[in-house]
């Protein structure tokens, strides 16, 4: 699973890939639970989804105790 921008077109190779195309993301989530994967397909998916929103998220939305308001300091 790639996210990546491919100016021309992409050609696998048949030896290799028996079948390919570009999937959304809720066609994804549907693929992951009706056909077979890789073992860890479903745990890179999961990654994957966890690395976006944390890219997304406010830097503070994700370190909740930003510099200076850890426990047991105070201000000044």
């Amino acid at each position: 699973m790639h996210e990546a921008v491919v100016p021309d077109a992409v050609v696998p190779d048949p030896a290799e890939v028996a079948w390919h195309d570009w999937l959304t993301e809720p066609e994804l989530r549907s693929a992951l639970l009706e056909w077979p994967f890789t073992p860890d397909s479903h745990e890179a998916f999961g990654r994957y989804l966890a690395f976006r929103t944390a890219r997304l998220s406010p830097p503070n939305a994700r370190h909740p105790l930003a510099p200076g308001t850890q426990t047991g300091e105070t201000s000044q």
